[in-house]
């Protein structure tokens, strides 16, 4: 982990016109992310192994210019995608690796997030009724689904029927398939 931390992304109410910000492997946690809602430019955001959690979202809601992100965490769950709500339509990339999206994340996702073109919700709590959601996702064109163990070929079977002629990339290492 680097050292900078909350304390740290109080700069970032004076940078406002970012475009970029990677905080990986930092130290910020969700209060630190507060200091980002000024950045209203910002299109591309990795809070990538950091200590965000749930609370991160109220406080990312207000960057709609948002297209990329990543909150791979395992403190997020299907409660953050709900409150990432107004962001939906906007992102193309999101990546929430080891996060704790259950069905009911996957259902968010597949009615609020139509626009996404890239998903990875790898190494967490995906099943083949999870995926069923996330084939209803018509401008998915990368999906990963990887460390997902209750996956099994129904699940694929799902994802073939309805992004078979759309889905370019897919991942599916280390789940239940056969």
């Amino acid at each position: 982990m680097c050292r900078v931390g909350d304390e740290g992304c109080r700069v970032f109410r004076q940078l406002t016109h970012l475009q970029r910000i990677d905080l990986s492997d930092t130290d910020v946690s969700d209060g630190g992310v507060a200091y980002l809602n000024r950045c209203r430019h910002l299109a591309w955001l990795s809070l990538c192994n950091t200590e965000i959690g749930d609370a991160c979202a109220m406080n990312l809601t207000s960057l709609t210019s948002l297209t990329h992100l990543n909150l791979d965490s395992r403190h997020i769950t299907d409660a953050c995608l709900c409150q990432l709500l107004p962001l939906g339509t906007h992102l193309r990339e999101l990546d929430m690796y080891g996060a704790k999206v259950t069905s009911k994340g996957s259902h968010v996702l597949a009615g609020a997030y139509t626009g996404l073109e890239k998903l990875d919700l790898c190494g967490g709590h995906i099943t083949d009724r999870s995926c069923n959601e996330l084939a209803n996702l018509s401008c998915l064109r990368h999906l990963n689904l990887s460390q997902n163990k209750s996956l099994s070929d129904s699940g694929l079977r799902s994802v073939a029927a309805k992004l078979g002629n759309t889905l370019e990339v897919l991942n599916l290492s280390y789940t239940g398939m056969t």
